[in-house]
């Protein structure tokens, strides 16, 4: 990838070399995801170099969401929990993109559902944010947030789309910021549903889609 084109939130300088890594393809689009190698050492100042972070890699020190990767052009985005040592972080929708946010610690990880069908056999199949299908047997509708053993299929509880709940907005201008649902306007048209987020910048309103609930009374995200 040439540097030019590379998301500002990386945080490379763009006139020092012509590329960039490249991040391989997955559930996190390009504009919005980062490869480990930019995280390792231009965000989280891990390493100095594409060496270095190769080597941090390669001595299987970090996870994304319990998983070890030591590919170096492995992407990560929104809501992926990254643990590099003893150290966690979870990347966070902002302003400019994305944004890893340190926490406490890994145990679990927050996984929308962006769709369920139903399969040849019956069974319920949850389609989630990052591409992964799994089923089950459970009372779950799309809009829902999973909250899930990190590095299983377990899951420890739900975080219903609803009036009060609390989310973080993932896409648009109004990007990172966080609040409570006050109403959700349901369409009878092929326009999407409308969400009215109370925060402290006032009300916001948006598509349904571009609203990630977080928490209930509270966040469930235990940053530092």
């Amino acid at each position: 990838m040439k540097r030019n084109v590379m998301p500002g939130f990386w945080k490379m300088q763009r006139k020092t070399n012509k590329f960039a890594v490249e991040p391989l393809p997955g559930p996190h689009k390009k504009a919005v995801s980062i490869p480990l190698t930019v995280l390792l050492r231009d965000i989280l100042k891990y390493s100095a170099t594409a060496r270095e972070a190769k080597n941090v890699l390669g001595q299987g020190l970090v996870k994304v969401d319990g998983i070890v990767r030591k590919e170096r052009r492995f992407a990560v985005g929104v809501m992926d929990i990254v643990s590099i040592g003893s150290e966690n972080y979870i990347i966070m929708p902002g302003k400019k993109g994305i944004e890893p946010k340190k926490i406490k610690d890994a145990a679990k990880r927050l996984c929308k559902i962006k769709g369920k069908s139903i399969t040849k056999r019956g069974k319920v199949q949850l389609h989630l944010y990052n591409g992964h299908n799994m089923l089950t047997e459970g009372d779950y509708s799309p809009g829902d947030t999973l909250v899930m053993e990190t590095g299983t299929s377990n899951i420890k509880g739900v975080l219903r789309m609803k009036e009060g709940s609390r989310v973080v907005i993932t896409n648009g201008k109004n990007s990172g910021i966080q609040g409570k649902i006050k109403k959700i306007i349901t369409t009878k048209s092929s326009q999407p549903n409308i969400m009215v987020i109370e925060s402290d910048s006032g009300d916001i309103a948006l598509p349904k889609d571009y609203a990630y609930v977080i928490g209930e009374d509270k966040s469930e995200i235990d940053s530092e």
